[in-house]
């Protein structure tokens, strides 16, 4: 797949979102498709990391205002009008060939997205403040707020996916690896570790870190993590070296440093859920207005500890530190409260939900005959038959062969990027047809499943408009596929399971 990311850094905006889209793009570019930074404000050095990971980077002009911009609480983020930009944007997108389109960005939204729509196939929108509609066919918000069933419900088309909660965090591979070596932490603080954004552009590094050289903690080593173009970077290197403390700047080993760390002290953005995978307590401070609802649920949630002194106000800061410090009870129900919240597999689930929207079937034919013996015989497939015996060959041609040739008999071979993926059968008798579907076995676990049963739903309805129920007969120790007739909306009783329609 060809993948476009519409994303910006800067001072005033941070790094936060290039950086979860870098995730993304990671993970897609080693699954074989090809990924494409559009970016108005984006630091050297950035651009440097993006193209070093093997993406390309496409920059647009500042270009001149042509409409307003503040009809959006974020509209400056874009530095010029929506209309300029995606005039901009749709020339690149048009010349790429755009598969999915990817936008994080809080200065764009359903007016920009729609006016692109007819330039790419689909479109995904990364975003958490719930402030403005969006033309997309997936939404993503990983953070975590009290009404996040419900936040987006007036902002995204009702055909569209939301993908909700920190189960979809972006996190890179890294922490899913350090995830295994993660503990609950307990007993005292030897290892403290501050971060707070690449940019950190109000500065809150450095009161921190005067407190704690304050504060002299015994034999307490501190990690620092800064930007390289953090505002105070020399200032807070030159305390460092003072205080013995280790500073690190534009670090790729972020996810060692949290995993040797026993506490964390940090903004409460999307980073808390890098500390929350590796079951890191931490004392979050929101340097942000979209911060402040997601840090104090997660306080009430037992993720963190929301700060609340002024950063500015040393003895309030110094007083609060030191409290989280010595609480070791508290510390410990958050790290163990964590540590069981976050998989880490985030990244990956949105990769799956865009590779069902993918997912097109199509009429089999004669020659799809090996196929569907080769993935019938497989051991996985048939543990979960109703006649588990391996299948001869001649009889499963001569079968599938009358199967094909039957218009009572409905069979669709899957497809993603043009692979087959997995295949269902309909057998329609007096207005009921009997489902019968499984994957590829390297494609389980996916949830392409669902996509698999309801896209063949839609499509065998079209051609035969007289079926009035769906059957299927599953095994009792099937669990899969139990929960995935549920969740599609059959009904089970006397061992089968019914939709009707």
């Amino acid at each position: 797949m060809q993948i476009s990311f519409r994303v910006d850094a800067s001072a005033t905006i941070g790094t936060g979102h290039v950086m979860r889209c870098l995730t993304l793009a990671d993970q897609l570019k080693a699954l074989g498709s090809v990924c494409t930074f559009i970016s108005r404000h984006l630091p050297a050095y950035l651009q440097d990391l993006i193209e070093s990971r093997q993406h390309t980077v496409i920059t647009i002009g500042e270009g001149i205002a042509t409409e307003p911009t503040d009809h959006l609480s974020h509209g400056y983020f874009l530095g010029t009008s929506q209309a300029q930009d995606r005039a901009q944007t749709q020339k690149i997108l048009v010349e790429l060939q755009t598969d999915w389109l990817i936008i994080d960005h809080y200065g764009i939204d359903k007016t920009w997205e729609t006016a692109l729509r007819p330039s790419v196939k689909k479109i995904l929108v990364i975003d958490d403040l719930a402030d403005r509609g969006h033309d997309c066919d997936l939404l993503v918000d990983q953070n975590l707020y009290a009404d996040m069933s419900t936040r987006y419900v007036e902002h995204i088309p009702d055909q569209a996916t939301s993908l909700l909660g920190i189960k979809y965090a972006m996190l890179r591979p890294e922490f899913c690896d350090a995830r295994e070596r993660a503990q609950a932490r307990k007993g005292k603080v030897q290892h403290l570790f501050v971060f707070f954004g690449g940019m950190d552009t109000a500065n809150y590094t450095l009161p921190v870190l005067q407190s704690l050289a304050v504060l002299k903690l015994n034999d307490c080593a501190v990690d620092v993590v800064i930007g390289a173009e953090h505002p105070t970077r020399d200032t807070i290197q030159n305390l460092c070296q003072q205080e013995n403390y280790t500073c690190h700047v534009q670090t790729n080993k972020m996810a060692e440093l949290l995993l040797s760390a026993d506490i964390a002290i940090g903004a409460g953005g999307s980073t808390s859920w890098e500390r929350c995978c590796l079951g890191l307590p931490s004392l979050a401070f929101v340097v942000a207005p979209n911060q402040e609802a997601l840090t104090l649920h997660a306080d009430q949630l037992g993720l963190l500890k929301a700060a609340t002194a002024e950063i500015h106000d040393s003895e309030a800061l110094k007083a609060e530190i030191q409290a989280f410090v010595t609480d070791q009870t508290a510390r410990e129900k958050i790290s163990e409260t964590c540590v069981n919240a976050i998989d880490g597999q985030g990244t990956q689930r949105i990769i799956n939900h865009m590779q069902i929207a993918e997912l097109q079937l199509r009429p089999a034919k004669q020659e799809d005959a090996k196929l569907i013996f080769d993935w019938r015989n497989h051991p996985a497939i048939r543990k979960i038959s109703i006649n588990p015996d391996p299948l001869d060959w001649k009889t499963h041609e001569s079968w599938f062969r009358k199967v094909i040739q039957d218009e009572n008999r409905v069979v669709y071979i899957a497809e993603l990027n043009h692979t087959p993926t997995g295949v269902i059968r309909f057998d329609i008798e007096d207005g009921h047809a009997e489902v019968s579907l499984y994957l590829a076995p390297e494609q389980t676990g996916k949830g392409l499943g669902t996509q698999l049963l309801s896209k063949g739903e839609e499509q065998v309805l079209q051609e035969h408009p007289r079926i009035l129920q769906f059957e299927a007969t599953v095994l009792e120790g099937n669990q899969a596929s139990h929960s995935l007739f549920r969740r599609c909306g059959y009904q089970y009783g006397n061992s089968i399971y019914t939709k009707t329609i």
